[in-house]
């Protein structure tokens, strides 16, 4: 039952009570249960659609971290091998062009020998790691899939925070910080700094980050842009990817206009020519940011807030021949992420519908259908073949993330992996959306756990969980706090309150 009755039931039964009874034939989902659990995360799917990239992280609770490993997982049977072993922060695997290679981020703990300085040259100006650097840093490494070891192609002295390869698999564009003006004055402890941009947070001078171009082998790194302006901010957990024209003669970007995140809401997109050269303006309205190029053809896409203002949802907007138009706006909500389909005449898009995370193919002439993934709530982070293979993890309401494939934007989802299979082991609770009337004539809805071992009509105590943000949403997704409150007896309630972004931008403005 999913109405403004179940709603008042839920409420009038939050009431202190003995805890309910357990369910005979399996353990109930405790806090070492949730020490087990392994995250998956960056699915890249091949370009033939044949393999998936995915990172896996086993927690270490020793450490309170999660042990990252690149896997390779095989589309056709779901076998899967490691690629790298040992190695800490790894994230973005991105496949080359032709499916040969695949580059990753993760930190380099090797100090840069003679042949690495004699291949990055003295220019001070260049990000390559020196004496001076402060410890290891994220790099970019590359491995053929033909076998051998990870090759490392950067040596930024403040490491790597995302990366794109050239069309033709020969160059990297990267983006890192710059070093502080003042780093010297710093290391002597005059590091007083301006608090600027409303950021109270920062404990320290920040400098801008920056797009740089290295070969996918390895040497030299050429600097793209420079100035006050920033291709990160410092409350992104990444920069927005670097984006590649067709002809791989020049990168599109998105520039905020300093690296603090206060006034990122100005961001445009500038596109600047691998020869050298002042970057010009691709985008110049506000908000801009995340584009991707249509396969073939000058189109492109970027998310933008939903007419520029920021309350509003991101919405994905198209230019193409010369005209610039929200292809989204009939849906009228927030989109976390998007990718182009192949042929360029449509678009996948990843968000929230209710309590549901679902994808949709949205046509360039406007209209969007919801696909059919049956009980799986989608990732935001999907990833497209050049087949039309998708790609996403994706959990259910009583089973953590596990990896998918979609044949086809008209296929149904198949689970490939089962890292976490000893959940299905476990007695969990009921996980169901529940939805009611607002005021202001607002459908407003929520995610009830029920305790295991409910029993109709008998009074349980109730646990209000919200959301932060506040613009966010609670999904039926298996999430592991409320089961671990309805293995200890409570009823969980998870509202999505005005300014949630589930439920259209109407809903989302509303706070």
């Amino acid at each position: 039952m999913t109405s403004s009755n179940r709603l008042a039931l839920s409420i009038c039964c939050a009431l202190a009570s003995p805890l309910s009874a357990h369910a005979a034939d399996k353990s109930d989902f405790q806090l070492t249960d949730l020490r087990r659990i392994v995250s998956l995360s960056d699915a890249q799917i091949s370009p033939d659609g044949r393999q998936i990239a995915v990172v896996v992280g086993t927690p270490d609770w020793k450490s309170d971290k999660k042990q990252p490993e690149l896997d390779v997982v095989d589309v056709a049977t779901g076998a899967r091998r490691a690629l790298t072993f040992k190695r800490s922060d790894v994230s973005s695997p991105k496949w080359s062009p032709d499916g040969t290679r695949v580059a990753f981020i993760t930190k380099d703990t090797t100090p840069a020998d003679a042949t690495d300085a004699a291949a990055d040259g003295k220019d001070d100006a260049k990000p390559d790691a020196g004496d001076d650097a402060d410890g290891p840093q994220d790099q970019v490494f590359v491995m053929s899939m033909s076998g051998g070891d990870p090759v490392r192609v950067t040596t930024a002295k403040n490491g790597v925070d995302e990366f794109s390869w050239s069309p033709d698999g020969r160059q990297i564009a990267f983006i890192s910080e710059d070093e502080a003006p003042n780093k010297k004055a710093i290391k002597e402890h005059d590091d007083a700094f301006k608090v600027t941009d409303n950021n109270f947070t920062m404990r320290g001078a920040q400098a801008p980050w920056h797009l740089w171009v290295v070969s996918s082998a390895g040497g030299t790194a050429k600097r793209l842009t420079q100035g006050d302006f920033s291709l990160q901010t410092d409350e992104q957990d990444n920069a927005p990817v670097p984006e590649w024209g067709h002809d791989g003669h020049s990168i599109a970007f998105t520039r905020f206009p300093n690296s603090y995140w206060g006034p990122s809401f100005k961001s445009t997109v500038d596109t600047v020519d691998t020869a050298g050269g002042e970057p010009h303006m691709l985008v110049t309205a506000e908000g801009a940011a995340g584009i991707h190029y249509a396969p073939g053809g000058n189109a492109f896409a970027f998310l933008r807030p939903r007419d520029g203002d920021q309350n509003n949802g991101n919405a994905v907007y198209v230019s193409a021949n010369g005209s610039v138009r929200d292809v989204t706006h009939a849906l009228a909500r927030n989109f976390n992420d998007y990718e182009w389909l192949p042929g360029g005449k449509s678009l996948l898009l990843a968000g929230d519908d209710g309590t549901h995370s679902v994808l949709w193919q949205q046509s360039l002439d406007g209209t969007a259908r919801k696909l059919d993934l049956g009980d799986v709530e989608a990732n935001a982070d999907v990833s497209v073949s050049k087949t039309g293979a998708i790609a996403f993890v994706g959990s259910t309401t009583t089973h953590p993330g596990e990896l998918y494939v979609m044949d086809s934007a008209n296929a149904k989802p198949r689970r490939l992996t089962n890292v976490n299979a000893f959940v299905d082991g476990l007695a969990l609770g009921r996980t169901e959306t529940v939805d009611w009337q607002g005021p202001n004539e607002f459908h407003e809805d929520g995610v009830l756990t029920y305790p295991v071992g409910y029993q109709t009509g008998r009074k349980y105590p109730l646990v209000l969980t919200i959301h932060g943000g506040p613009e966010a949403a609670s999904g039926v997704g298996f999430a592991p706090l409320p089961q671990l409150l309805a293995a200890a007896g409570f009823l969980v309630f998870e509202p999505n309150y005005r300014g949630s972004i589930n439920l259209g931008d109407a809903y989302q403005h509303a706070i």
